[in-house]
């Protein structure tokens, strides 16, 4: 037979000074089922954000559609995030096989012509242009994934106006 003991200790933070009391303990024990099934609930729900929202190093990335209503850039900070900033070919090549699909990233040369920055500004580390990109001039200020759109046959970086209609991505580092 196994008997769970419950210990119940309440500490009252009172204008500077502690007190402590024991609360009743067959109250507070009573919440324990619904600490169980709220446990089973998040245990459910974390299995299925993990399908949409994928830790990678010290990053998580989720896809999401474009918004009319919110901005991309917007959205992703509402979430805690910016819009994703590719570091290296190992996290471009993981973007690439696990987006499947035409989205926006956060490089952009809208504050000037021709000088591309990650609009978190951390410093260009890495490019994954496709050939003879970028070539907008100040039309197309913001970088997205493109392929089959862009008539290539891999899925590389792309200048497009940032006002087309196009999915993206949020990164936000778990360690925050």
């Amino acid at each position: 037979m196994t008997y769970l003991w419950c210990v119940c200790v309440i500490v009252v933070y009172n204008y500077g000074s502690v007190q402590s009391e024991v609360a009743d303990c067959n109250t507070n024990c009573a919440n324990l089922k619904g600490l169980k099934d709220g446990l089973v609930k998040m245990k459910a729900y974390i299995a299925e954000a993990e399908k949409t929202c994928t830790p990678k190093a010290a990053g998580m990335y989720k896809k999401l559609e474009e918004s009319k209503d919110t901005p991309k850039k917007i959205e992703c900070a509402n979430r805690g995030g910016y819009l994703v900033e590719v570091d290296n070919d190992l996290e471009d090549s993981w973007l690439v096989s696990m987006l499947k699909g035409e989205v926006w990233i956060g490089f952009t040369d809208s504050h000037s012509e021709g000088r591309w920055r990650w609009e978190i500004g951390a410093s260009i580390t890495y490019t994954h242009w496709q050939s003879g990109k970028p070539n907008g001039g100040g039309g197309e200020n913001c970088a997205n994934y493109c392929e089959k759109k862009c008539h290539k046959s891999y899925c590389g970086w792309n200048d497009r106006p940032c006002t087309v209609p196009t999915g993206y991505v949020c990164e936000k580092n778990i360690d925050d």
